[in-house]
């Protein structure tokens, strides 16, 4: 147990209460700008304030997956001196780098205290699950014009990703049974389940796809060579699959958006376009990575050039090509390099520790990165900083590969 009077504790405490609270972003306290996350946050940085030494070590594995991203950022703010009076934005996004730091700060709290890490990831999973309940309940549920539900106004893509997310802790929960709780464990999928149903209502094409696939990844990572594991393994495959199936046609509106993924045209109250309008976007910024390939534009130009083209600014949805129109090739580069490292390091952390939970968590946050946004989305800095943390105390134990 903690002793809650300890300021390593309420350290620890207060990086669960921000793992949690990031279900909660839209969920105002005391004013429309403050949020129960920002609130988390500022509880957090406080905190670790009162004793910085301790926490900020920068190793040289540390170093190994930070620069990436540290430069990328340079390059971000450099690209945008030249329109710097040409917009209203400034040289660096202000989430990026609040989420960079966060990023840095729960590496480093991980590599101090080894349990934090996991039990902020277990937060996260209990406010999803919380978040799935109300909204099934209607508690905080929003219907759209299309018959899509969301919860205190979020974003129903970034909404489902997190669902999914929490979908896949549970599910990894369930099969390596993290807590021991034998025949109890089951009901680990009965939250999962309630996690799918909340998914299906979003309407979020990017979240289905994501549990899917983390269904079929989870299938494909199981090793068990004796047959009944394995017939085992086939068996709750076929129950999570059939359970997917069962709830989404219960859910017409989500039925028709699914049928809407290659339309060529856009359908009255629903979002039409081939992949939900999202070529169509990527073809007109492409426009502008073909003039400005080498440097790219910054925040400040992209903005500027955008509006100029196509009379407004709006999100690339896709991270790389995000990157590629901030920074130019250099950026994209690093950005890449930043992505391999951490994939490969989730690869590793399940070859070596039969942990398949960073690779599983890792599908909502590359959709997230390929299909939506991902530079300031708070829960896939904390994704990717667990997954790296995770890594890097188990390779201070005694990791037979070398990095």
């Amino acid at each position: 147990m903690c002793d809650l009077l300890k300021l390593r504790c309420l350290q620890g405490f207060a990086l669960v209460l921000y793992a949690f609270s990031l279900n909660f972003e839209h969920f105002s306290l005391i004013g429309i700008n403050f949020s129960l996350s920002k609130f988390a946050a500022i509880i957090y940085l406080v905190l670790l304030g009162i004793s910085p030494p301790r926490f900020l070590k920068v190793t040289k594995k540390i170093a190994y997956f930070v620069w990436p991203v540290f430069f990328m950022i340079l390059f971000f703010a450099i690209s945008g001196v030249a329109y710097i009076h040409e917009s209203s934005l400034g040289l660096i996004d202000l989430a990026l780098l609040f989420n960079f730091i966060f990023f840095l700060l729960v590496i480093f709290h991980a590599m101090q205290d080894p349990q934090v890490i996991e039990r902020a990831i277990l937060g996260f999973t209990v406010g999803a699950v919380i978040v799935a309940v109300l909204m099934l309940s209607g508690v905080g549920a929003e219907i759209s014009d299309n018959g899509r539900i969301t919860f205190f106004g979020a974003g129903l893509n970034l909404l489902g990703l997190k669902l999914s997310t929490g979908f896949a802790i549970l599910l990894s929960f369930f099969y390596r049974d993290n807590f021991r709780l034998g025949m109890f464990r089951y009901l680990l999928l009965v939250g999962a389940f309630i996690l799918i149903n909340a998914v299906v209502i979003t309407g979020s094409r990017a979240s289905l796809v994501a549990v899917i696939l983390i269904v079929v990844l989870m299938f494909l990572l199981k090793n068990e060579l004796r047959v009944l594991d394995k017939l085992y393994a086939f068996m709750m495959f076929t129950v999570v699959i059939s359970g997917i199936l069962f709830m989404l046609a219960q859910s017409e509106h989500t039925i028709n958006r699914l049928a809407l993924v290659f339309a060529e045209d856009e359908v009255v109250n629903n979002r039409g376009g081939r992949l939900g309008g999202r070529l169509e976007i990527w073809q007109n910024y492409i426009a502008l990575v073909k003039e400005h390939w080498l440097f790219g534009l910054g925040q400040t130009g992209l903005e500027y050039h955008s509006i100029k083209a196509y009379g407004f600014y709006g999100s690339p949805h896709n991270v790389l090509l995000e990157v590629f129109l901030y920074g130019g090739i250099f950026a994209v580069l690093l950005y890449s390099l930043f992505l391999y490292r951490v994939t490969l390091s989730a690869y590793k952390i399940h070859k070596i520790a039969q942990d398949n939970l960073p690779l599983l968590m890792l599908v909502p946050v590359m959709l997230s990165i390929f299909a939506n946004q991902a530079l300031d989305i708070k829960y896939v800095w904390m994704i990717m900083a667990y997954v790296i943390a995770r890594y890097l105390l188990i390779y201070k134990r005694g990791f037979p590969y070398r990095i």
